[in-house]
């Protein structure tokens, strides 16, 4: 795990997912074994990415969502809410930013 002096960090997660965090608290995760991603900004809004793309999950600041798969909009809910990354036992790392619930249809 390496921490920048902005307090910016990357690790690698025990299922060999790559995780960024960024100076705002806004992080990535990237799992090469299964495709999936996961992007958090500042506000708690997010995107994931399943199945090599085929379903996307997008939940807005206001936390009204959208889920397409393959490129079709869909009256599903999000799958999962993106896992806020263990953050490491260092003080100058930034705390990751947790991802918004979606809202109720």
């Amino acid at each position: 795990m390496l921490v920048a002096e902005d307090g910016s960090w990357t690790a690698t997660e025990p299922d060999g997912a790559l995780v960024k965090v960024h100076p705002d608290g806004s992080w990535d995760r990237s799992n090469p074994a299964t495709g999936n991603t996961a992007a958090v900004k500042a506000d708690g809004s997010w995107v994931t990415n399943e199945n090599g793309g085929r379903k996307i999950s997008a939940v807005r600041p206001n936390g009204t969502y959208e889920v397409t798969i393959d490129g079709q909009g869909t009256h599903e809910s999000p799958s999962a809410i993106p896992q806020v990354p263990v953050k490491p036992n260092n003080p100058n790392a930034v705390t990751p930013k947790a991802a918004l619930q979606p809202s109720p249809r």
